[in-house]
């Protein structure tokens, strides 16, 4: 009977282990397959409910002059927020109250409340006044009755600190510190800089990510920085003379250019009427475009240096030639051209001290609509020119096939085509280049948040457009314009010397469609020291509605104005004491 029983227990045990063994063995491979073949698959999911990211904005970076000073940076501005989903009823009518009160009845900030989201923003970049004004309806409020999802909160804003200074250069960036115009959103990349991931414990909710639980020992994410080449005290020069010009004779518009020709660097890039980038509301949006580059005017006799260069280059005269200027008068077809003086007989070089159209059309002739095209071309007019800023336009110039001969004789004095200020500014820096054209350059170099460089943008050279020799000879002639007996005299400064040329271009009325020529372009195109020069300066009036119009009379006393005072500033020509005034 006792080993009856004791088989009978035996079995018993046996079995016992064997169901044992078996759900040991399933929890086991239950186990395995949950840590080893989906341990991933669970570890996210846990991670998931436990762990929460916030994606952090880096700040923008800075835009400096070629001194390293500050031209663009960030400030920190109050914005209002919400968190609709976590606001209790009782709460949401509450802050829609407040909102009320703070914007208007009409407002439609209150509109924010009802959307389903976590987080919201209210009114960005509140003035000074309205959270002024907020705080107090807020602290108004029993402390118990306070929405408490509803706050203020510190967020970046691009900030001038020049206000209008180099506006059109700099651009700007929009509420989301997108760069939208100029520099801001050529080099919107470099400046904005990539996202940091934070992750944090959720809060008791599970909803919202602790603040507490975040990594802050990281750094905040910063964009690089981009050094440009404009000079900050050469750029206000030239918009305070230029502004004085403007309102001295009542223009539509008006551009500077301030380069160094032997690098291409642009110091200057002025004009009127600008916008002031810290207060996007007020600005016109036509005052926003780069006239510079975007704007494409008649150039004048500007034009006439580069295609007397071209003519001497190509051998068909030299500075000593004589040409008949027909006394004042000249048939083409059933058009005739005209000087502002009854010239005879001049030299190459008179004709471009004295800027006759007649004889600059004759010259112009005798190349021959092909080789004025070409040579044109050579010079960078219809191309764009690459700067590192956006829209450029190329300006235009029809092709040569369709020319009539009208249009080869105005052409070749300046009228007939439409060429942006910054080409022209190029193109005379070949000249003064020995011949050589540089691509001109806004941006000297990008710097990481630590200062380090990134990249250094080098000079670039586009071509040869005329023999060094042909452009030693443009510059004396070009000097003696601005003498005594030149259209630029007024260019003129002491103890600098100046190689320059006029520009007077008529244009059609607006008007009315009678022909009748009422508005002018009055410019002048110069460079300094003329023996070594490191300055080329380009000022152009659009529109100037006194008596004067005259690139001599206009623009000319303006090249002069800034020369004066730049040349010193950059080590040039003599000590600024003997930068005396013309006599």
């Amino acid at each position: 009977m006792l080993e009856k029983d004791y088989r009978k227990v035996r079995v018993r045990l046996v079995v016992v282990a064997a169901c044992l063994f078996v759900a040991f063995g399933l929890l086991f491979a239950r186990a395995w397959v949950a840590q080893i073949v989906e341990g991933d698959t669970h570890w996210a999911a846990a991670r998931r409910q436990t762990l929460g990211s916030v994606v952090i904005q880096p700040r923008r970076g800075a835009i400096y002059d070629r001194m390293k000073r500050v031209l663009g940076t960030n400030e920190q501005a109050p914005s209002l927020t919400a968190q609709p989903r976590l606001m209790s009823d009782g709460e949401r009518e509450t802050a829609v109250k407040l909102l009320r009160q703070l914007f208007g009845p009409a407002s439609k900030h209150a509109e924010r409340l009802k959307e389903d989201k976590y987080f919201v923003w209210v009114e960005r970049w509140l003035s000074p006044e309205e959270v002024e004004r907020f705080n107090a309806l807020y602290n108004a409020l029993p402390e118990a009755e306070r929405p408490t999802h509803l706050a203020l909160m510190d967020e970046d804003k691009r900030y001038y600190p020049d206000g209008s200074l180099a506006a059109n250069v700099l651009g700007f960036a929009d509420i989301d510190l997108d760069g939208k115009m100029g520099v801001e959103k050529a080099f919107n990349a470099e400046l904005a800089g990539s996202t940091l991931v934070v992750e944090g414990f959720r809060d008791a909710s599970g909803q919202r990510v602790s603040l507490e639980s975040l990594d802050l020992s990281l750094n905040h994410p910063t964009g690089n920085a981009v050094m440009l080449t404009i000079d900050r005290t050469v750029q206000y020069v030239a918009e305070r003379v230029l502004a004085e010009t403007m309102a001295q004779h009542k223009a539509h518009e008006g551009v500077v250019v301030v380069m160094d020709p032997t690098t291409g660097e642009i110091l200057a890039l002025a004009q009127q009427p600008t916008f002031d980038p810290n207060d996007l509301n007020g600005a016109k949006m036509e005052r926003v475009h780069n006239f510079a580059i975007e704007h494409a005017y008649e150039p004048g006799s500007t034009m006439k240096p580069f295609l007397i260069g071209s003519a001497i280059d190509l051998a068909l005269y030299v500075p000593e030639d004589r040409i008949d200027c027909g006394l004042g008068e000249f048939a083409i077809g059933p058009n005739t051209i005209h000087d502002t003086k009854r010239y005879g007989w001049l030299t190459i070089s008179e004709v471009l001290i004295k800027s006759s159209n007649i004889c600059t059309a004759k010259i112009g002739m005798e190349m021959g609509a092909q080789r004025v095209y070409e040579q044109l071309k050579k010079f960078g007019f219809g191309e764009k020119t690459g700067i590192a800023l956006p829209a450029e336009t190329r300006g235009l110039i029809n092709p040569w096939a369709d020319w009539y001969p009208i249009d080869l004789a105005t052409i070749s004095f300046g009228q007939g085509l439409n060429v942006p200020p910054l080409q022209m500014a190029a193109a005379m820096g070949a000249i003064a280049n020995g011949g050589v054209l540089m691509q001109p350059q806004i941006v000297k170099r990008i710097l990481t948040p630590e200062g380090e460089v990134k990249q250094e943008f080098k000079p670039v050279e586009v071509r040869r457009v005329i023999s060094s020799q042909t452009a030693a000879r443009l510059r004396d002639i070009l000097v003696e314009a601005v003498s005594d007996h030149g259209t630029g005299r007024r260019a003129y400064v002491s103890g600098c010397p100046v190689a320059g040329k006029t520009g007077t271009a008529e244009k059609l009325a607006k008007n009315h469609r009678t022909g009748t020529r009422d508005y002018w372009t009055s410019s002048f195109l110069g460079f300094l020291p003329a023996d070594a020069p490191k300055l080329v300066i380009l000022v152009l009036i659009d529109e100037p509605s006194n008596a004067a119009y005259y690139g001599g009379e206009v623009a000319a006393p303006a090249f002069a104005a800034i020369a004066r005072e730049v040349a010193p500033m950059l080590g040039l020509c003599v000590r600024r004491s003997e930068l005396a005034e013309a006599p």
